[in-house]
């Protein structure tokens, strides 16, 4: 019609104003509308970049996570349970057809699987405690000390979460580090002066199990199963310098970087020192 012509008219009028630099172009609402996104979108990525550098500890969110993975721990054991008995039903197969090489070798598998269900055991009763002892974290102000009474508690959660595959440690374990520092973290994160709680060190830890522990297992999983198995390879206790089957070694674990080993038969050396392997080795001098 008539009037939009006229509108049309008055923006060629505009435009051809402009472009001699006579009268400022105002943008048209569509443009006004883009501009607007960009600043907001600008704006939220700014915030999210200030907020990498000023991360606070937030009790809701860590308390919330312990939580939700002390329940998703209950749920893996269940499900390692199930694998265990199955491989244990498998073995006590293979020992009755005479394939004891191959027995062994999943005997290996069924130890390391179950010392990470007790591991991980342990480590849902101590988030529990943590959660319990919750007010004595939430006490204290970022980076100050952590308190002795939850202090292996800590350092143990931090230390197990990038080993157990549980997501919401994870989460707890970045929360702690907001809560007490990066050197700390650190610390926690290297077992350094044996912070760690011990089982759990050792049950978590990656280790080869030594001949006696297959040797028990392999004995354990015939006797459930009624098998007849005897070993057939017996000079290989006395090699290990065993004069009968030993019992497992202690769960406590030698500090790192203490210049301490532990030899087949469980016995902490150093030096060519031995030292008894039902009690834990000295600390560092």
């Amino acid at each position: 019609g008539e009037s939009g012509t006229r509108a049309r008219d008055k923006r060629r009028t505009l435009l051809l104003l402009h472009a001699l630099a006579l009268v400022p172009l105002s943008p048209s609402p569509h443009h006004q509308r883009q501009a607007r996104r960009q600043a907001q979108g600008c704006d939220s990525r700014a915030s999210g970049r200030m907020g990498l550098f000023f991360d606070s500890f937030e009790p809701s969110k860590c308390k919330t996570n312990i939580k939700l993975a002390c329940n998703r721990i209950g749920l893996m054991r269940n499900k390692k349970t199930q694998v265990i008995d199955k491989q244990r039903r498998e073995i006590a197969t293979l020992l009755e057809t005479d394939k004891v090489d191959l027995a062994r070798v999943k005997a290996e598998h069924v130890i390391r699987e179950q010392g990470i269900s007790d591991g991980l055991d342990m480590l849902s009763a101590l988030a529990d405690l943590l959660l319990a002892r919750f007010p004595l974290v939430e006490k204290h102000k970022s980076k100050e000390p952590c308190v002795a009474d939850i202090k292996e508690l800590v350092c143990t959660i931090i230390w197990a979460a990038p080993r157990s595959d549980i997501a919401e440690l994870e989460v707890v374990s970045k929360q702690l580090k907001i809560k007490y520092g990066d050197v700390f973290f650190k610390e926690a994160s290297n077992n350094n002066n044996s912070c760690v709680n011990a089982r759990i060190f050792f049950n978590l830890s990656y280790r080869t199990p030594p001949y006696h522990e297959i040797h028990t297992c392999l004995g354990s999983i015939a006797k459930q199963y009624g098998v007849n198995w005897t070993d057939d390879t017996p000079d290989k206790v006395a090699i290990d310098g065993f004069d009968a089957v030993p019992t497992a070694p202690d769960f406590d674990m030698p500090p790192p970087n203490t210049g301490y080993s532990q030899s087949s038969s469980g016995a902490y050396t150093e030096g060519g020192r031995v030292h008894n392997p039902s009690q834990p080795p000295p600390a560092a001098g």
